[in-house]
């Protein structure tokens, strides 16, 4: 089959799914299709925006193309709101004017337009399309504060479930998530396929030494939070959880990364020298800071849990770092955690589980060991690339076999 595979963000762009879908990318021409991606010049953070790649390109047997958009920051909403159109709007055309597609597979970024745009022009070329959903929007964006106008949150909601119902199938990535979109009136209910992020390999050729500043000294605990630093988190509760901890000097907590809250959360440690803030790293830095690292936090804001499930998790697992969980007890990565016994999970928002949660974990070291084992067996039978590569794959050979009956 001819794919089309669209995101804003693609390898070398840093976020996770930049580099999951070159995998899923390289894997789908493994299989025999012909495979294009349409995205951006990178531009995930600011270090991104330094690296300017080819317009157009063929990596490992994959048409990339990739469209410049205007430098955007925080302060500039104008440009981001130009950017958040101007993509989605490319992808329309060009989709429309390739009508030997056979499936258009889009993700979630820019949120609702990108997939709604994809699915109309997929509808006009009569090709299969496949909605990656990494998270569930306007909903998350709604809970953000992005969405929050009434107006425009109805309206995202419309658009959404156009595009989930033109879609051949919908990939979630739980069953909350599952459950949320069943919630929605006027839902298709047949085309849902639930298939987790996996733990991404180093694409770099070359593996990094990780740098000095950023390495663990010894005989220190260290609690780390890798990730987009935004408003889903709730990340004021483990700042305040080293508070009551201030007699445990060898205890720290790291943040790992940028976003909307970074500022926030520097004023909220008020110079405290055991909370400590990285800047946003590639992939194969981030891994080794994962490695030496005691816990890793995987946190939530209330009901975020319904509408996505932080990659991280896969990332820490498969370095073998146990979680700590901050999430609602009814959702099904708090349940995750405790079944798989891979770490610990707290409700949100609760300084006082949280310090107690650290203390525990940092004096009983044999449980640890058998929690960060428990944590790559976990990752291995249920996140690895090749089994989340597997599934994909299956998807489109499921796909195919109806292709082919339909023209029969």
């Amino acid at each position: 089959m001819r794919i089309l595979l669209v995101h804003r963000y693609f390898w070398p762009d840093t976020p996770p799914y930049a580099s999951m879908l070159l995998a899923i990318a390289r894997k789908l021409v493994n299989d025999g299709h012909q495979v294009e991606v349409i995205s951006c010049q990178p531009s995930y953070k600011s270090v991104d925006m330094l690296s300017k790649e080819s317009s157009e390109e063929i990596i490992d047997g994959v048409k990339i193309k990739r469209i410049s958009l205007f430098q955007e920051n925080r302060r500039n909403i104008i440009f981001r709101l130009i950017n958040f159109f101007y993509f989605p709007l490319r992808v329309f055309f060009y989709i429309c004017f390739n009508k030997k597609i056979d499936v258009v597979m889009s993700s979630t970024s820019p949120p609702v337009v990108t997939g709604f745009s994809c699915a109309i022009a997929a509808k006009i070329i009569n090709s299969k399309f496949v909605y990656h959903c990494m998270d569930l929007h306007p909903e998350c964006g709604f809970l953000s504060g992005e969405f929050s106008n009434p107006f425009i949150y109805k309206m995202l909601l419309k658009l959404d479930l156009i595009s989930c119902n033109l879609a051949s199938i919908v990939v979630i990535l739980s069953k909350d998530m599952q459950e949320s979109l069943l919630r929605r009136p006027g839902i298709k209910q047949d085309n849902f396929k639930i298939i987790n992020n996996f733990s991404l390999s180093i694409l770099e050729s070359v593996k990094q030494k990780i740098p000095s500043k950023f390495k663990k000294k010894e005989n220190t605990f260290r609690i780390l939070f890798a990730g987009n630093i935004g408003r889903f988190q709730m990340l004021e509760s483990f700042i305040d959880a080293m508070d009551l901890l201030k007699n445990f000097h060898d205890i720290e907590l790291v943040f790992l990364g940028e976003g909307a809250a970074l500022n926030s959360l520097k004023k909220r440690a008020d110079g405290n020298k055991r909370i400590k803030f990285f800047p946003h790293q590639k992939l194969n830095i981030a891994k080794q800071i994962i490695t030496e690292s005691d816990l890793g936090i995987v946190s939530l804001l209330n009901d975020v849990y319904k509408y996505a499930f932080p990659s991280k998790t896969m990332a820490y697992l498969s370095e073998g770092c146990p979680l700590l969980v901050a999430v609602e007890f009814k959702s099904e990565l708090f349940r995750f955690v405790v079944t798989n016994k891979i770490g610990f999970s707290v409700l949100p928002n609760n300084p006082n589980l949280i310090a107690n949660s650290i203390i525990y974990a940092k004096t009983s070291p044999k449980l640890m060991e058998k929690i960060s084992q428990n944590c790559m067996k976990v990752s291995e039978q249920q996140f690895s690339e090749s089994f989340g590569l597997n599934e994909i794959s299956h998807l489109f050979q499921e796909l195919a076999i109806k292709q082919n009956v339909n023209k029969l």
